[in-house]
């Protein structure tokens, strides 16, 4: 499948960061540490996870936690599809393999609006990329923890004629319309 949207959303969020005074990367000794990245990752999944889209049988699995790394100096933040194994075994919480989230931060990459960005993947459908289920679920985080202006974002997304939707998550479309009546 191809990532149609990624070029426009990549620009779009250039503009918008702009909008609010950051960039997209951050600038040297400005950066969050990889235990702070952690613990904002986690947050963000545990508070939203198969609440947006059915992401995981939690009847199966137990997945807390992100775990935010940059073992091979990459340079993109990367979130890495798939649950991870606890020490690479297989532990187990409650009769259920506990399991991990991952994601690739270089220290440029290691501010809130980038996590957002990688955590967004995690909670849209495993295939959504940049596509506008992935859109609507960055769109409201960026939203509800960082206090972007929701009718802004939705104006520069029409106007750089990004697909986005709230309509194909329940969830999201209520917690959406709440949004957009305060």
């Amino acid at each position: 499948m191809k990532d149609t949207q990624r070029g426009k959303v990549y620009r779009w969020e250039d503009k918008l960061f702009s909008h609010h005074g950051l960039t997209k990367g951050v600038k040297e000794n400005n950066e969050m540490s990889l235990t702070q990245c952690n613990a904002y990752a986690s947050m963000v999944w545990r508070k939203f996870r198969n609440k947006f889209y059915y992401n995981f049988d939690k009847n199966r699995i137990t997945c807390r936690r992100v775990i935010c790394s940059n073992h091979a100096n990459g340079t993109k933040g990367l979130a890495y599809s798939g649950f991870y194994y606890v020490n690479r075994k297989k532990n187990y919480k409650k009769g259920k393999p506990n399991m991990y989230k991952k994601m690739q931060l270089p220290k440029w990459a290691r501010s809130k609006h980038i996590i957002i960005h990688e955590v967004s993947h995690f909670l849209a459908p495993e295939t959504s990329m940049h596509d506008k289920k992935f859109v609507g679920v960055y769109v409201y985080l960026l939203h509800k923890f960082l206090n972007f202006d929701l009718q802004h974002m939705i104006d520069s997304l029409n106007e750089a004629k990004i697909e986005f939707s709230f309509n194909t998550s329940p969830y999201l479309n209520r917690k959406f319309n709440s949004a957009r009546k305060k």
